[in-house]
């Protein structure tokens, strides 16, 4: 049993995920947040927002990809500050366990760009509470563990760095192992993804237990 994952559904989590006018894990602004927020396996409050960001710069192939619409970000775009802080209180409260997909090697560092931007301290304090849906995935189908009174969030990190020819572990791919129903055409959109990962969290706390 993984000792990190052991009741977890039955504790607070936070589940978030960004997408972002680029990959660049120095600069690159979010356009889009949702995050959700759990208390025993209860959801207790929801929020998906587009932030307003100016100049916001995404390719045209980011855009295509992630359904970008500046159109969109004009007419229903929310103040970043308003949005980000409120997001914060539930990040930086030590007894919410943090939860997404790739969230260690991506969105943590969209955190702190955000943070940059609105004019706050780097701060990554939440990195020790965080369970990587995308970490799991990939040791689920490794077969791994953490050997015991191992540091989960560095098993999590040696994990994703670990090259694995042919192990796919995308949203998509893996509601698909899991017989959890999707629609592709939503994917991308954070506000579903979050809500189908909370379902794959489910499925991965089970079965690595």
């Amino acid at each position: 049993m993984i000792t990190q994952l052991k009741n977890l559904l039955n504790k607070k989590i936070v589940l978030f995920d960004y997408e972002t006018e680029g990959l660049n894990l120095t600069y690159t602004r979010p356009w889009e947040l949702a995050f959700n927020v759990y208390d025993k396996g209860h959801l207790i409050e929801t929020k998906h927002a587009y932030l307003k960001w100016a100049n916001l710069n995404v390719s045209k192939g980011a855009a295509e990809s992630t359904g970008f619409d500046q159109n969109r970000i004009d007419v229903l775009g929310l103040d970043p500050k308003l949005v980000c802080d409120k997001f914060f209180e539930y990040l930086y409260d030590k007894s919410y366990t943090i939860a997404g997909h790739n969230i260690l090697g991506y969105d943590s560092y969209i955190v702190n760009v955000c943070r940059r931007e609105l004019g706050y301290s780097e701060d990554y304090s939440f990195i020790d509470r965080i369970v990587d849906t995308h970490a799991l995935s990939k040791a689920f189908k490794l077969n791994l563990r953490p050997q015991e009174e191992e540091n989960f969030t560095a098993w999590q990190y040696r994990v994703l760095d670990l090259k694995a020819k042919g192990i796919k572990t995308k949203i998509s791919v893996m509601c698909q192992d899991f017989g959890i129903d999707f629609d592709e055409t939503k994917l991308h959109a954070a506000g579903y993804d979050v809500t189908k990962n909370y379902e794959i969290l489910s499925e991965l706390v089970k079965r690595l237990n």
